[in-house]
């Protein structure tokens, strides 16, 4: 018998099993660029004559693995490279670590398989830091949502404009990786994620967070605003990474439980969750608009701040004084014409060592007095008295 009429019918055993009368009895045909003339198409000429239609839905195929040479990878080069080593490691931990299940298909669905792609000890090193990037995240949200209870929600209308910012481009994020989900463009949904927790988290929003969170009192409104928007990002996140990053979802899941199933999200496993659990209410272009001018901004302040840094005139960023579209010349100035609001706007920004005192207990340079408490500080250790 002929090999491809034989591999090429091997649709025919799935009418036994398929709840599928008519059309495409499979959802996937996926192997490699080498079987567009083999399999795929005696699977298609078998098929359409037969029952006069394709016997898959989607047609996926993949490059193949190479050496970080680009040479094809084989037994007689002895170049392979074994999924249970890059796991386990090898003898030598500190030559061949072991990197885990997560990080081994964290690359591979970070790679474009349409084409051929390198593997190799530098590859995994790389991806390594990125994946104890995506852990950080979320032993940040985990730790700040220690003790966060349903009485501490608040309502959508009432949390704060970086809150309500942060959900928007959430929701923008979660749309976007299902639609590269959705089309098996399994790498640019990784894509996603890393720009999502790099730019949006890590860099912008958790940057700014950590004030509230680390010396606001637990009761403020302020800080119950951005506990909430982190229980919602830390569940989408989660469901987010789920597909690619599986033991490391299951593994938050568990260690959320207590605090989320107090809010309501009682399921055992992150795969029984919804996939995206974003709010239509979220969406808010107006205000993703002034907040996108905002962190052009702030990213013409961090430049003015960094000068004085080099300059040694400042040692942290918390001890600058800021001067913003002002006319002062005393410190050190940054400039730049920013688009927003439908019009180019020159921005200046002056950064000096502020004239306040550093304050014991949340670091800010707001202090009137040396070894003082802030005014903020102040209300808050007298409330917990």
């Amino acid at each position: 018998m002929d090999v491809w009429f034989d591999s090429g019918s091997s649709w025919k055993l799935l009418e036994q099993v398929s709840e599928r009368s008519e059309g495409a009895y499979a959802d996937v045909y996926l192997e490699g660029t080498d079987q567009h003339r083999g399999w795929f198409q005696s699977s298609l000429l078998t098929s359409n004559a037969v029952r006069g239609v394709a016997p898959f839905r989607v047609l996926l195929t993949h490059g193949f693995t190479l050496d970080e040479s680009r040479r094809k990878m084989s037994k007689s080069l002895g170049n392979t490279l074994e999924p249970a080593r890059v796991i386990h490691g090898g003898r030598d931990k500190k030559k061949e670590p072991a990197y885990g299940v997560d990080l081994l298909r964290l690359v591979v669905g970070s790679t474009d398989y349409t084409h051929d792609v390198s593997f190799g000890p530098l590859v995994f090193a790389q991806f390594s830091d990125a994946m104890r990037k995506i852990r950080g995240t979320v032993r940040f949200m985990l730790g700040n949502l220690n003790g966060f209870t349903p009485d501490m929600l608040v309502p959508f209308e009432q949390m704060s404009s970086i809150d309500r910012y942060i959900l928007h481009e959430l929701r923008r994020f979660k749309q976007n990786a299902q639609t590269a989900f959705d089309a098996y463009e399994f790498y640019r949904a990784m894509q996603i994620v890393s720009n999502f927790t790099n730019a949006d988290l890590s860099a912008f929003y958790f940057d700014i967070s950590k004030d509230c969170l680390y010396v606001g009192a637990a009761d403020d409104l302020q800080r119950r605003s951005t506990q909430t928007a982190l229980f919602h990002i830390l569940v989408d996140y989660t469901t987010a990474l789920a597909p690619v990053a599986c033991h490391l979802a299951e593994e938050v899941w568990e260690f959320f439980g207590p605090t989320r199933r107090a809010l309501g999200k009682t399921t055992d496993s992150v795969f029984q969750e919804s996939w995206d659990q974003t709010r239509s209410e979220w969406n808010n272009p107006e205000l993703a608009a002034d907040w996108t001018a905002l962190r052009k901004l702030r990213s013409v302040a961090n430049r003015s701040i960094e000068a004085a840094r080099t300059a040694r005139h400042i040692g942290s960023s918390l001890e600058a004084e800021l001067d913003v579209g002002g006319v002062e010349t005393d410190g050190f100035a940054c400039e730049e014409r920013i688009a927003a609001f439908d019009t180019e706007t020159p921005v200046r920004v002056v950064s000096r060592r502020s004239s306040l005192h550093k304050c014991p207990r949340c670091w800010n340079f707001h202090s009137t007095e040396e070894s003082s408490l802030c005014g903020r500080c102040d209300d808050v250790v007298a409330r917990q008295q």
